[in-house]
């Protein structure tokens, strides 16, 4: 995954205890925090989640039940970064038209977005459409449940990237 500020929208796929919050938690927010974003790093929860116990000081977590309770933060936020834990659960299939204008928004105040899913299915079309990257660990479900939304030559890279895939590795699909 490139860890430089591109003002992308990228989505994190794995199953329950792949890896995805610990590659968050202890890789990238900690990259935001050394160039001196930590204020304006905002990680959205459902619930509780220990890995981020050791930064919890150094940004903002938010535990919330709707998207709709951090629409404010989200609209003021630049020169930073959100991280949506449980995403199927806040954002569901689809993006009502306030809340995907909102995230296209993000691009233009300097801000990396990242979505957590378990499984291809849940993953919200429209956030398939605009996403910039995939970082991908173990899932049980495959690639072809979305085919509509990815082109075959991204079929063939994840494809091949799940190949020997072990747990708590991932690989990054860049578009």
């Amino acid at each position: 995954m490139n860890t430089e500020r591109e003002n992308t929208i990228n989505i994190l796929l794995g199953d329950r205890g792949a890896g995805k919050s610990t590659l968050a938690a202890d890789t990238l927010i900690p990259l935001y925090i050394q160039k001196g974003y930590s204020k304006n790093v905002h990680v959205f929860m459902t619930k509780p989640n220990r890995v981020y116990d050791n930064i919890k000081d150094k940004v903002n977590i938010h535990i919330i039940a709707n998207i709709s309770e951090v629409e404010n933060i989200i609209r003021n936020t630049y020169n930073g970064s959100l991280f949506f834990e449980d995403s199927m659960t806040l954002f569901g299939d689809t993006l009502d038209k306030q809340t995907r204008n909102m995230l296209i928004n993000t691009r233009m105040c300097n801000v990396d977005t990242f979505f957590f899913y378990h499984a291809w299915g849940f993953i919200c079309k429209d956030l398939l459409r605009l996403a910039d990257t995939f970082t991908i660990f173990q899932t049980h479900e495959p690639v072809e449940v979305r085919k509509d939304f990815l082109s075959p030559s991204e079929m063939n890279e994840i494809r091949n990237g799940i190949v020997g895939l072990k747990q708590h590795e991932c690989f990054t699909v860049v578009r």
